[in-house]
């Protein structure tokens, strides 16, 4: 299913995920969370964003049954993803906070996708108007990108510290 995500008609890697979900043992919970990842990036590729979430949610909850912080971190950053693409901010906000306060309990050791978190969090709460949350978080995500070397979370990063920083009228900082 994974080999041919990328490559293969959509249905059919739809058919072999839920195959490898029905064959695996209930005791490979750390295989079937990964599978389940892999079946709701690809609900995620075919816009069926409420199958990608419902997929996600349940990666995630198997992932921190196994103590695989980086699949829940992942799974739950990707299920709050799913939640702003339908227009459910407020839980998506419950769901980066949830993935924070997991993040948290593990130190000062940033693990990779944690920035991605601050920064999905910060996002979401530009969106609702909370410019200095979304500037905490950013800074944040900024911060911890920056340590994991995490493109995507800096490039996102930066673009909505600009965005924050021109509500806030400081243009040239934005700039």
């Amino acid at each position: 299913a994974f080999a041919g995500r990328d490559t293969r008609e959509v249905n059919e890697t739809i058919k072999f995920f839920k195959a490898t979900l029905e064959y695996l043992p209930e005791n490979e919970q750390l295989l079937r969370g990964f599978t389940l990842a892999g079946l709701a990036s690809t609900y995620a590729r075919i816009g069926a964003i409420n199958l990608a979430e419902e997929s996600f949610a349940q990666a995630a909850l198997i992932s921190q049954a196994v103590n695989s912080i980086y699949g829940y971190v992942l799974c739950t950053d990707w299920q709050a993803t799913m939640q702003v693409e339908q227009g459910q901010l407020t839980l998506a906000v419950a769901t980066y906070r949830q993935a924070i306060e997991t993040l948290s309990s593990l130190g000062q050791r940033p693990l990779p996708l944690s920035g991605h978190v601050y920064v999905g969090l910060a996002s979401v709460l530009l969106e609702r108007n909370d410019i200095i949350g979304a500037l905490e978080n950013v800074q944040i995500g900024l911060k911890v990108g920056t340590q994991v070397k995490d493109i995507d979370a800096l490039l996102t990063g930066y673009v909505i510290q600009a965005r924050a920083l021109q509500a806030l009228n400081k243009r040239e900082e934005a700039q």
